[in-house]
């Protein structure tokens, strides 16, 4: 039956890594590798995991300890803020709002246009609560005629994130 180990004190990039393997038939103080896992990396939504083919690799038990836990993992692939729904940008003189609107979570992210240095991140924030509020709000500003104000949607947002921090959203 496969057991897992750590490695130590083989030195060079194998110390750290967690092997498969199971002891040698013939020497007993040696293991059979047939994987070398490194919890460090991730491939896709696993641990990464490396098979070696058998009767290739054989580590002594001296540089071994054994573990319950080798680290494999797969991890969830899916986005928690569920299917995107819509999304947008709205213009109004120097301002820009880019909202995306999921099933969990609205962002919206204000940017100002600035001639001499280009676009300015003002605010970004995600609402989990009432995302109708949220658009109006950014709606009502950005129609304003000619400039819009930054300061006071940047303020009506920071308004309404709080309130729903508070749970009065």
């Amino acid at each position: 039956m496969p057991k897992f180990y750590v490695v130590n004190g083989v030195g060079g990039g194998f110390d750290g890594l967690v092997v498969e393997g199971e002891v040698f038939d013939d020497y007993p103080h040696i293991v059979q590798i047939s994987k070398i896992i490194d919890t460090n990396v991730n491939v896709g939504d696993r641990t990464l995991a490396l098979p070696t083919p058998p009767r290739s690799l054989f580590i002594g038990k001296d540089c071994l300890t054994e573990t319950d836990d080798p680290g494999l993992r797969q991890f969830a692939s899916d986005n928690p803020f569920g299917s995107l729904l819509r999304e947008g940008v709205m213009t109004c003189g120097t301002l820009k709002a880019a909202y995306a609107e999921f099933e969990n979570v609205m962002q919206v992210s204000l940017t100002e246009t600035n001639n001499d240095f280009g676009d300015k991140t003002i605010f970004s924030q995600y609402f989990f609560n009432d995302f109708a509020i949220v658009m109006q709000a950014v709606e009502d500003n950005m129609k304003q005629k000619g400039d819009s104000d930054a300061d006071d949607l940047v303020f009506k947002l920071r308004a309404l994130k709080e309130a729903e921090t508070n749970g009065q959203a």
